[in-house]
């Protein structure tokens, strides 16, 4: 028989219900799964490095979070703009 366009078409797949492998549900990719990638391109130092700083600057601003409540809570109230002068 020869082929015309009354045979295409009509397999499986036709229309609007194909979908991509992988494309349903995110890909299974985890924080675990993205860290360990950030780590073998990085390298282990640089990751430590890293996780150092955002420990510092964490601690830094509450510490300073937990400093200027304790000025309030001794001054009794934060002063206000009228006072200033």
């Amino acid at each position: 028989k020869g082929g015309g366009f009354g045979d295409k078409g009509k397999g499986k797949g036709k229309g609007k219900g194909k979908s991509r492998k992988g494309a349903k549900g995110g890909g299974g990719v985890t924080k675990e799964f993205l860290d360990k990638q950030l780590e073998e391109y990085m390298g282990p130092d640089a990751v430590k490095a890293m996780l150092d700083n955002e420990l510092d600057r964490y601690f830094k601003d509450k510490k300073a979070l937990e400093a200027s409540s304790t000025a309030a809570a001794t001054n009794g109230s934060a002063p206000s703009a009228s006072a200033k002068t």
